[in-house]
Formats: C-alpha cells, structure tokens, sequence
C-alpha cells in the first residue's frame, strides 16, 4: 500500500530540487528562495541534474499515474453501483 499521495511526493520533489539547486547556487534569500521554488514547481524537469533525481522523478510519475488509475477504478465502481442500485 502506498502511504503518501501523488501530491505528497511532488511538493517533496520540489523541496529536493530546490534545496539541491539552492546549495550549488549560494541561494539564501528568502525571495531568491521563493523564485526558485516557483520555476522548480512549474517545470521541475528542468531541474533534475543527477540520476538520483532522475529516480526519485520517475518514481513520482509512476506513483501519480497508479493513483490516478485507482481514483479513476473507484469511481467507474461507485457509478456502476448507484446506476445498478437506482440511485445517481
């Protein structure tokens, strides 16, 4: 059973990359810090340097699409059931 949400592993991603990236580059303003966070968040590929991250971003990838193919598996359920059940 996975126990962190799609969501969980991005934010944890973004907050990899930008602690990587702010380490290489002597970043330690809190305002350089948010610009960072804000173009590692809107393209966080453009980020990955190593293959470590390039691990942790495929795992990240996999774990939104499982989600997303249990989300979508639950809701094809519960609308076979209420239209099965006269309900909806």
């Amino acid at each position: 059973m996975i126990k962190h949400s799609a969501n969980d592993m991005v934010s944890e991603q973004v907050d990899r990359l930008v602690a990587k990236c702010a380490q290489e580059k002597n970043i330690v303003s809190e305002a350089a810090l948010y610009e960072l966070k804000l173009a590692v968040e809107a393209s966080p590929e453009d980020f990955i340097a190593d293959e470590e991250e390039k691990a942790f971003a495929q795992y990240v990838n996999v774990i939104g699409k499982y989600q997303a193919g249990i989300t979508k598996e639950i809701d094809s359920d519960a609308d076979f059931f209420c239209k099965s059940h006269g309900s909806a």
